[in-house]
């Protein structure tokens, strides 16, 4: 599943015509998306590294249980037919949201487990830096969707889980 996935997205990101580029200038206008456009095209390119290091750590019996429970949030979440950004009609901008979502679930999980846990996929290793700053970009690009994830993100961890069916429902 990993695999297509990350099939889809390359293909999506190669893609001339995907309206990536145009949306992200709509948003902020065209001087100024030059900053955005590679930073989140890379984070939504490293998205399915990132799930594959979630899975993995789900299966590690020291992961606390508030983190496995976010963890199975985000799974939950990334099959949900509907989102805040529609993948249909947005094409590769439309998955950023759900990049978003896997990496702050990522850095969140990073900053939470203790050093034997903490280790990532080698291909990860190098990624904290830029991590951080792509989702900087995303939250300035997407100021209402990232502030609904991260409400949302805050009450899974304290195990409200109703939270997501709440917010998916005032999404639309």
């Amino acid at each position: 599943m990993l695999q297509a996935l990350k099939s889809q997205l390359r293909t999506l990101a190669e893609d001339q015509r995907d309206p990536f580029a145009a949306n992200i200038r709509k948003r902020v206008g065209t001087v100024e998306a030059v900053h955005y456009t590679k930073p989140l095209r890379s984070l939504i390119l490293v998205m399915p590294e990132l799930i594959a290091q979630i899975r993995a750590w789900m299966e590690q019996p020291a992961l606390p249980p508030r983190l496995k429970r976010l963890h199975g949030f985000l799974l939950s979440y990334l099959y949900h037919p509907t989102d805040f950004l529609p993948e249909d009609s947005a094409g590769l901008f439309g998955y950023l949201d759900d990049a978003y979502l896997v990496g702050r679930v990522y850095a969140r999980t990073m900053q939470h487990l203790d050093h034997r846990t903490r280790r990532a996929l080698p291909n990860l290793a190098d990624l904290s830096g830029q991590l951080a700053q792509w989702l900087e970009l995303a939250q300035q690009l997407l100021p209402a969707e990232t502030q609904r994830i991260e409400h949302l993100l805050d009450e899974i961890l304290e195990g409200r889980t109703e939270a997501f069916r709440q917010l998916m429902g005032e999404a639309y």
